[in-house]
């Protein structure tokens, strides 16, 4: 299930930037025809409209790329579901997103602080960086050492010989 998703909106995407692309060629074929019609009537020099003409050509080799990249991600799903992508619902427009709760983004920054296991990793590291500076201050300062033991005896039994027997006490 994960992979047909991901392919889906892989196919999505890939169509989404193919029609980008071929808006932004519409926008920059009507800018190169407006620097030809400047050079011919001399408002516009010849650099102005090779430089438009590069545009144009920069954005039909990513109309080209785009092209690629959506037969590349047709692929996979034509693959998955065993027939090639039709229509395929995409995400109605315009998007309408809630905002997000709490609004102050002081909150959100205290909770981020909170919560970050990279913040707490550097507080951590601070805190056994200042040990290690009191650790290596304190080696200069002269040490005890203190030895000590402990034993324990237990009295012998005494014993008291009578004619052929020994008794104890």
């Amino acid at each position: 299930m994960t992979r047909v998703a991901q392919a889906y909106f892989d196919v999505l995407l890939a169509r989404a930037n193919l029609s980008t692309i071929e808006s932004q060629k519409i926008a920059v074929a009507e800018q190169l025809e407006q620097a030809k019609r400047n050079f011919v009537v001399g408002t516009a020099t010849i650099t102005d409209s090779r430089e438009a003409q590069a545009r144009y050509d920069l954005v039909v080799a990513q109309e080209l790329v785009a092209q690629n990249d959506v037969e590349v991600r047709n692929r996979p799903w034509k693959q998955l579901v065993g027939k090639p992508a039709g229509e395929l619902a995409g995400l109605t427009t315009p998007v309408t997103l809630n905002a997000p709760q709490p609004a102050a983004m002081d909150a959100w920054v205290e909770q981020a602080y909170q919560s970050s296991l990279q913040i707490a990793i550097a507080q951590h590291s601070v805190e056994l960086a200042a040990r290690e500076i009191e650790r290596a201050s304190a080696g200069h300062r002269p040490t005890l050492d203190a030895v000590g033991s402990l034993t324990q005896t237990t009295p012998a039994p005494r014993w008291r010989a009578s004619g052929a027997t020994c008794a104890r006490w």
